[in-house]
């Protein structure tokens, strides 16, 4: 018999039987955004690659030009002038001999010429006739930005399992590399089943309706970096089923269904995996979403989502989704939640996980307040369009009185429900 899971057992045992996917490509860095990377970096050269000024000023050897001029301090006499013999701007080198009392104009980001190891910033010189004045002289040192004082080769610049952001790609393009290994996409299979559900752009008998999951979850899909592979509407005919499912494992990582895996006389989804594949739960103590099925035909594992919009979409962000980032190489995302109080009672049934649909705001003290979206059937897609939270009520907790704290998962934090 198949086991009823709570929540957190579902979530355990979807990520438990999760792998990660081995295939990989090179890819053109441009090309790079939201990538996981399937291999370690490493700092090929140092950052910055040699010493170099961090202003427009002039490189000194700080101690014989302090020297100089102090010494003309104490005997009365005017401070000698330190001769500027050379320029260096970025990407023009001084080339010249080092003389100790001797300055180079230096700009901002050219190479500091060896022994010269402080820059004196234009404001705190005078210059007259190509002779140099210091009026304040900086630490030794200063100013000067030390080869390898941001990155030094040899270290990690990428970790395996990070997925590549808009800086990754900047930073990598920096110390010279134009090329990355990263994971290949998984191929992500849907469909829809129902003799009732239509696609949008067909007309309507009586009894029909219009198909919204699969396009949620494409969207979804989407954000997360998935290639999708859309199957569109599977009538409710069991041979039909085995033979789409069956075809469609040998092609792809994951495989979503929407509808059917419920008890209903024509939801064949479950008969038909016992046929083909493996069930590993089949309902989950939840609320939306409890007609949830796990399991995996050939290699691909197997979701089966139930028919409702609402319930197809939360059990997507709570239960798929981990998963599939993990199928793709990525480093797992810990849920970010807000502590918010209660608006007003939320009713809850003890010894289940509620997933309410939530529209949260901010005080003007700081502190969050929830209420739940007035319809929370699971059928309501309109409810989850207009909220801006999900309220995360655990099996433990009962009704929650107003003021009472509840944690509630912003859109905003979550990959595909904003």
């Amino acid at each position: 018999m198949v086991q009823i899971l709570t929540a957190s057992e579902a979530k355990k045992s979807i990520l438990k039987n999760t792998f990660v996917i081995d295939s990989t490509e090179e890819l053109e860095l441009k090309n790079g955004l939201s990538r996981v990377c399937a291999k370690t970096i490493i700092y090929p050269i140092d950052v910055p690659s040699y010493t170099n000024s961090a202003m427009d000023g002039y490189a000194i050897n700080v101690d014989n030009a302090r020297k100089r001029q102090t010494s003309a301090s104490l005997w009365n006499r005017a401070p000698e002038k330190i001769k500027i013999i050379g320029k260096a701007t970025a990407g023009h080198p001084y080339y010249g001999d080092f003389n100790e009392d001797a300055a180079i104009q230096i700009m901002t980001g050219a190479i500091v010429p060896a022994g010269y190891d402080t820059v004196v910033i234009n404001e705190d010189v005078t210059v007259s006739n190509g002779n140099l004045n210091i009026k304040e002289f900086p630490k030794k040192g200063g100013n000067i930005r030390e080869a390898g004082e941001d990155l030094r080769k040899g270290e990690v610049c990428i970790s395996k399992h990070k997925t590549l952001t808009a800086a990754d790609l900047g930073l990598l393009a920096s110390v010279g590399i134009s090329k990355i290994s990263v994971f290949k996409k998984p191929k992500v299979a849907i469909f829809s089943t129902g003799d009732e559900i239509k696609n949008p752009n067909e007309s309507l008998s009586v009894g029909q309706i219009y198909d919204s999951n699969r396009f949620s979850l494409a969207g979804m899909l989407q954000k997360i970096g998935m290639d999708i592979i859309d199957l569109g509407i599977i009538p409710d005919n069991p041979i039909m089923l085995k033979k789409i499912l069956g075809n469609a494992s040998s092609s792809s990582d994951a495989l979503i269904t929407t509808g059917g895996v419920s008890v209903g006389e024509r939801d064949y989804m479950k008969t038909v995996l016992n046929e083909i594949g493996k069930i590993l739960f089949w309902k989950i103590k939840i609320k939306p979403g409890r007609p949830f099925t796990f399991g995996s035909i050939d290699k691909s594992m197997y979701f089966g989502l139930p028919g409702n919009p609402v319930s197809s979409m939360v059990t997507f962000s709570q239960f798929v989704m981990p998963s599939l980032i993990k199928l793709s190489g990525a480093q797992p995302q810990e849920t970010f939640f807000l502590p918010a109080k209660a608006a007003g009672e939320i009713r809850k049934i003890k010894g289940r996980t509620e997933y309410q649909r939530g529209i949260y705001e901010k005080k003007e003290n700081g502190s969050y307040w929830v209420k739940p979206a007035e319809d929370q059937g699971s059928g309501i897609l309109n409810s989850m369009s207009r909220a801006n939270c999900i309220i995360h009520l655990t099996d433990e907790l009962s009704n929650v009185k107003k003021g009472e704290s509840v944690l509630i998962e912003p859109f905003m934090a979550n990959k595909v429900l904003n």
